[in-house]
């Protein structure tokens, strides 16, 4: 049990770092276009 906390954890670091990376490498990539607000969203136009 001793070993299998910190493997675990170490596992899991290993997974976030990866997806960290595969995350930027795919935004510098691909850039995500930005999306605004329509404008009959109930606001009143002036």
């Amino acid at each position: 049990m001793t070993i299998a906390k910190p493997s675990f954890s170490l596992m899991c670091l290993a997974i976030t770092a990866g997806n960290i990376v595969t995350m930027s490498r795919r935004r510098g990539a691909r850039p995500l276009p930005l999306r605004t607000a329509p404008a009959s969203l109930g606001a009143p136009s002036r």
